[in-house]
């Protein structure tokens, strides 16, 4: 620890906060379009899967099939509901209130879930979902690349290369070296 560059990047992380952060992340190219939802592209010829920089919504994405399993085995265990089945309707509809942070009662019975006490514990989940994903050691992991943050090497070059380059964002491409 005595040499590590983590308390260096740790304290950039807290200075940005989240939104400059995500922010500085969306500029370099390593988070989603905030705007479009849209994954960050490096502009290469070839087809890319690019991943991106730990954020609230991407903790989210990545977490919400565990919270998922879990409400949907709470259920049938606790209250005998059996209307949450992956692939269903009913399913999709809760994962994606999940993912939208926004409780929603009326959808709930929509989709067979009338128990008070099922719904108190589905609200619960969302909750602890979404509050973890926006806790303040969230951002430091991030600063340090840690977390849930997944970069392709080519993600890295093009971080790289604009920084050698004054903040210029230039797209990579592929040569043929004669």
């Amino acid at each position: 620890m005595q040499v590590s560059c983590n308390y260096f990047f740790f304290e950039v992380g807290k200075r940005l906060g989240r939104e400059k952060f995500n922010e500085w992340a969306y500029k370099f190219g390593l988070i989603r379009d905030p705007k479009t939802g849209e994954m960050p592209k490096t502009g290469i010829e070839i087809e890319e899967k690019p991943g991106e920089v730990a954020n609230p919504q991407k903790i989210v994405r990545s977490n919400v099939d565990n919270t998922m399993y879990n409400i949907k085995e709470r259920l049938k265990d606790k209250y005998k509901i059996y209307t949450i089945e992956s692939g269903t309707p009913g399913y999709k509809a809760l994962r994606n209130m999940l993912i939208s942070g926004q409780y929603d009662e009326n959808l709930l019975d929509s989709i067979g879930i009338y128990d008070e006490k099922a719904k108190k514990y589905i609200k619960s989940e969302l909750n602890i979902l979404h509050t973890v994903a926006n806790k303040f050691f969230q951002i430091l992991n991030a600063s340090i690349g840690q977390g849930n943050t997944d970069l392709t090497p080519l993600q890295m070059a093009s971080y790289v290369s604009t920084l050698v380059n004054g903040g210029n964002r230039y797209k990579l491409h592929l040569i043929k070296r004669y």
